[in-house]
This record gives C-alpha cells, structure tokens and sequence, in this order.
C-alpha cells in the first residue's frame, strides 16, 4: 500500500459511564457554546488538523485528526479533560483508540450500542448536533467530516431495520412506563424530581410529553433547579431543605444525583 492509499490517521480520547462517576461526568459535560469554543482552541494548535467534541450525560469523547499523535493526546487531555476533572488521568478513567478501532467506535455510540442502556435514541441526535457544531467552526474536515456522515447514516439504519429500539430504550422512558404500570392517570400525579442534570431532563422531557403538569424539581444548587425549571412550563422549585416535607406529598419520587450517599434516607 502506497503512502496515499493509507487511512487517514484518527485519534480518540474519551470516557463514559463505565469508566467515571455521574459527579465527574458531569464536569466534563460541555454545552453547545463550549463546545463551539473547546474546538476553536484544539484547531488553534498545529498539531491538530480536525476535531469533534461528543459531550452528553454519559460520555465526553474528543475525535481528533492529528498531525502530530503524541502532541495532539497531549493537548486532548489538558484542554477536554483535565481542566474540568484532574482525576481523570487516573488509570483506567479513560480509553484511547486509533485509526479503525477509533471510528467503529463511534459507529457504535450512533447505533446506541455503547448506551447505558441498549439502543437508546438520544444518542443518535446528540451525535447530529455535536456534529453540527463542529461544522460550523470548520473543525470536521473531508475525515471527520466522511465519518460523522457515516456514523449518522449507521445510526438511523440499524434503528429503522433492527429492534434494537424496541421496549425501555433511554432512563426518562424506563421511568414514566414503570410509572404508567402503577398510576392509572400519569398525568394527575404530583412527582418530586431529586436532581437537575441530564438524566433528571430526560425524565422530566418524557412525563411532559405525556401530560404531566405537576412537577417538582430540588437540587443542592437552588440556581442550578431555576434553570431547570425555567425549561419545563408549570414545574417548581423546592428549597433542597424542605426536601423530607415534600417526600410526605409526593406520588412519585424520582432520584437522579450525583451524590455518593442516599439522598432519602430510613428517617425520611
């Protein structure tokens, strides 16, 4: 094989839900502005020709396209990683793949075979939009570009000619159909939501669909609740210390937090 004939080179640097705690991940989680501005930097280095930031709830994974591969790791890790979470570098935290075993690897994200649970169809969209950002700051080049193309193409297919999506396929689902074997009316219910990361939109996301109206959202970070809040009409916030008088109310209660130990504990 000639020179020009060989694959372009691929970088992957990345970690996930079986590698970090939900509290890390979360601090490695970039925003659609973040992201625009984190791929600015990696493109403003020589060593990177091209790159792609996927950021969600359960992963943050960098694809890069590099002109010099120990340079370009290098960079990876103290831009993406290590400014939000310095324990990453921790072994085992994170996974490093190349050239093939790097874009299979993304083909799977899209397919949701790598999702927390099997086939989950967020995934796919959020692949669209990461994509989309780094379109539009010229980070996803003819590589990276040809890729992600693939990668969505993949992920639409296997969920059109597969069953892959069939029954609980994301957390908000799982949630509202065990919840729907329990409470005849759903959408009557009061339910009390404890966290206000991405696991905790996806519930909330879900019950709105199906015409729930009485939500209650608490978090440690009264602002981080608001903001919340501010995105689902007719939900409220509840001061974090009011927590074991609303339990008593609740018809349903929904625990999604960072924290390493019970939130509702035996007392309440």
């Amino acid at each position: 094989m000639t020179s020009s004939e060989r694959t372009a080179p691929l970088l992957l640097v990345g970690t996930d839900h079986r590698r970090t705690s939900l509290e890390v991940r979360e601090r490695l989680s970039y925003g659609e502005e973040e992201r625009e501005e984190a791929l600015v930097h990696l493109l403003a280095r020589q060593e990177v020709e091209e790159a792609y930031l996927l950021s969600t709830c359960n992963r943050t994974e960098v694809y890069l396209l590099p002109r010099n591969e120990d340079a370009a790791y290098r960079t990876a890790l103290e831009q993406i990683f290590l400014t939000r979470a310095p324990e990453i570098e921790q072994q085992g935290r994170l996974y490093v793949k190349r050239d093939d075993e790097a874009a299979e690897h993304l083909l799977r994200v899209a397919a949701g075979l790598e999702s927390m649970i099997l086939g989950e169809p967020e995934i796919l969209g959020q692949v669209k939009q990461a994509a989309a950002v780094a379109k539009t700051v010229g980070a996803a080049g003819s590589v990276l570009g040809r890729l992600l193309r693939t990668a969505t193409t993949a992920g639409g297919r296997i969920r059109r000619e597969t069953g892959i999506t069939a029954g609980a396929v994301s957390f908000g689902y799982a949630v509202v159909e065990l919840a729907k074997n329990i409470f005849s009316r759903l959408g009557e219910q009061r339910v009390l939501l404890l966290g206000a990361g991405e696991v905790g939109r996806q519930v909330a996301r879900n019950l709105h669909e199906r015409g729930l109206n009485r939500l209650v959202v608490t978090n440690r970070s009264t602002q981080r609740a608001e903001a919340f809040a501010a995105d689902f009409p007719g939900a409220a916030v509840l001061p974090f210390d009011e927590l074991p008088g609303a339990l008593a109310t609740a018809d349903l209660v929904v625990a999604s937090t960072a924290a390493e130990e019970p939130i509702v504990t035996r007392d309440h």
